[in-house]
């Protein structure tokens, strides 16, 4: 995208087919990734621990970052609906946006969005997954994808 916008919904049908992520490993893979150039990026991370939202200033992601989904994560070889909302205007303390995630209809990540990412230009979206780190097979399979503002 040539410019940031103000809200940005993101809705796919995700089903994880197979996955091996080795215990202690590190090994990661990305399901859903948009970059504020330069300011950062939100990323949904499927790890050894589940899934969980990463918010990452610059090439760093803070421990405190990161976002453990509540209530309700992925089952391998089942279909679920994911919904990633954006919004990048002021709405909360400090001029900060706001993301929220819900899977099957339930929010399972919902947090402030840095307003360090309101003045930033170009936006990359990639819907996964892009794995990092030692990683068996994993395998995901996309569906019915909607992008709009």
């Amino acid at each position: 995208l040539k410019r940031t916008p103000t809200s940005l919904r993101v809705e796919a049908r995700l089903r994880i087919v197979t996955e091996s992520i080795p215990r202690g490993g590190g090994g990661r893979a990305a399901l859903f990734a948009a970059s504020f150039l330069p300011g950062g990026s939100v990323n949904v991370i499927r790890d050894e621990s589940g899934t969980s939202l990463w918010v990452s200033v610059g090439d760093v992601t803070p421990q405190n970052s990161i976002y453990p989904f509540r209530v309700t994560d992925f089952v391998v070889g089942r279909w679920s609906s994911i919904t990633i909302l954006i919004e990048n205007t002021p709405s909360g303390d400090g001029g900060a946006g706001r993301i929220e995630i819900m899977l099957d209809g339930l929010s399972v990540a919902s947090v402030p969005f840095s307003a360090a990412f309101q003045v930033t230009g170009e936006q990359e979206l990639s819907i996964g997954p892009l794995a990092r780190g030692p990683m068996g097979q994993f395998r995901l399979d996309v569906d019915d994808v909607v992008i709009a503002p």
